[in-house]
């Protein structure tokens, strides 16, 4: 269950879930007798890319989780772009109100990917909240020529879906970023997150959510506004993706920190500008603890596996398509945060890609039930439309088919 928190910065409110592990489903306030995870996704996404980590007993058992969307993403709506610089202090500003408005003291912070900023930042600026600091697969501070090419196919098509307004370029935008950060394209599971991401977006476009426009129902003509707010907000994060906190400020966190990377077999000249960023921080903060006669609070935990993209590249959303192992590590960090076994630089094989098929439900009916909810409207969010009325819409324009529905099954034999 999806709900929402009042804070003081625009938009003004955010969508959350969380999961106690009293109340699973539908949970709204915390669990003081537990520990609370924030989990903090990537552009483009949303809080579900960690839907394995929510349904996953050894974490849902033992502690508070928490996924808070970013503005404009999942279920938050944006009538008109977000005044002021988009960056991720900003963003990491919003999670800590969020954090502040639900009472919480203490949680442990991880990021995936380029959401890996968020948590860094709010780290460095409110120490006396972080329990521990995970970073999964974080950027570093350039980008290797191949990564810098599967960017920029994306920003392109970013960029036409921005002018035209077309809606079928949402679909192959979803999938260029499906083979971008997972490599593959056939498995159902996640092509089928990837077909739901799709979805979320047209939605959004075809309500209006992403239109600088007051004009009702949009028309073709007018579609080079239709991109405007929800493009406002992931492609300014996406390009600011190397503003992560210097290594002298991380180096000075005084908190236990688990950096997660997934390294390419045989690709040492590729990789070795980002490991050495990571590995430095590592030692640096190691030695800080020495130096105050504390154990070793950070560590480096390699993941090693074969390039599975034409990127030349491991997974990149490693929370969905390797979800055992990553959950595992996870559970690890926060139990044994106190203790210095854990924290010597490791490494594990990554192994193939196993998604995990998810028990609750992505429904789309949902995201058109809140767009139609008048309770949930506010002054800065879309104005609500009837079900005929975006029904409507969607067959003019052309962008989404609701006569007929595939359903794929994949059987394990």
């Amino acid at each position: 269950m999806v709900t929402y928190i009042d804070v003081p910065s625009a938009p003004g409110r955010l969508s959350y879930i969380l999961s106690t592990p009293g109340k699973k489903v539908a949970a709204t306030e915390i669990d003081p007798s537990f520990p609370t995870v924030l989990l903090c996704h990537q552009p483009w996404v949303n809080m579900y890319i960690y839907y394995p980590q929510f349904e996953d007993p050894s974490l849902n058992e033992h502690f508070n989780l928490l996924a808070i969307d970013l503005p404009g993403h999942g279920l938050n709506r944006l009538k008109e772009p977000l005044e002021g610089e988009i960056t991720w202090p900003r963003m990491a500003g919003l999670f800590y109100e969020g954090l502040q408005a639900l009472g919480l003291k203490k949680v442990h912070l991880v990021g995936s990917e380029v959401g890996t900023l968020a948590p860094m930042h709010m780290a460095i600026a409110h120490p006396e909240i972080v329990e521990s600091l995970t970073l999964v697969n974080p950027p570093g501070r350039t980008d290797p020529e191949s990564v810098l090419l599967g960017y920029a196919e994306w920003f392109a098509v970013q960029d036409e879906v921005r002018d035209t307004g077309n809606p079928d370029l949402i679909d192959i935008l979803s999938a260029i970023m499906l083979g971008f950060s997972t490599g593959q394209t056939t498995n159902l599971i996640l092509r089928g997150l990837s077909d739901e991401l799709a979805v979320f977006a047209k939605a959004k476009m075809f309500h209006g959510e992403m239109s600088s426009s007051h004009q009702e129902p949009p028309s073709k003509s007018d579609r080079t506004c239709q991109f405007v707010p929800f493009h406002g907000v992931f492609m300014p994060l996406l390009k600011d993706r190397f503003s992560a906190p210097s290594p002298e400020e991380l180096s000075r966190l005084d908190v236990p920190t688990l950096i997660i990377e997934n390294v390419v077999i045989g690709d040492e000249e590729e990789s070795e500008a980002s490991e050495d960023v990571w590995v430095d921080i590592v030692d640096k903060v190691n030695a800080l603890a020495a130096s105050r006669g504390k154990p070793p609070l950070a560590t480096r935990h390699t993941l090693v596996g074969e390039a599975i993209s034409r990127f030349h590249a491991t997974s990149r959303w490693t929370t969905l398509t390797h979800p055992e192992l990553l959950t595992s590590l996870l559970k690890d960090f926060f139990v044994k945060t106190t203790s210095s076994s854990l924290f010597i630089h490791t490494e594990s094989p990554l192994g193939r890609c196993q998604p995990r098929q998810n028990e609750t439900a992505f429904d789309v009916g949902d995201i058109f039930n809140f767009l139609l909810d008048p309770s949930m409207a506010s002054a800065s969010q879309a104005e609500v439309k009837t079900w005929a009325d975006m029904v409507s819409e969607m067959e003019q324009c052309g962008g989404v088919s609701i006569e007929e529905t595939e359903v794929y099954v994949e059987v394990e034999e």
